[in-house]
């Protein structure tokens, strides 16, 4: 089975506010937290989607390991299939 949480990406909100202190940076990271990054980077162009999606990547949450998380779903999965 293949993992769905490979590509969610899970940002530290306080890393990535320390990343640059542009207003713009920060004007999108509060849109990201009222919006959602997908709406967030939506409305961003072409370059700048690029750029702050580099940036988000940077800034991803330490303890977000998805493939650890998902190393043993199909052992539990046999455990409680009927």
């Amino acid at each position: 089975m293949k993992n769905p949480f490979e590509k969610l990406q899970i940002t530290d909100l306080i890393l990535a506010q320390n990343l640059s202190t542009d207003q713009a940076w920060q004007d999108f990271l509060n849109d990201c937290l009222e919006d959602g990054s997908a709406q967030a980077l939506a409305k961003l162009s072409k370059w700048q989607r690029g750029k702050y999606m580099k940036m988000l990547k940077e800034a991803v949450a330490p303890w977000w390991k998805p493939n650890d998380a998902w190393q043993g779903i199909n052992k539990a999965l046999q455990a409680i299939t009927p």
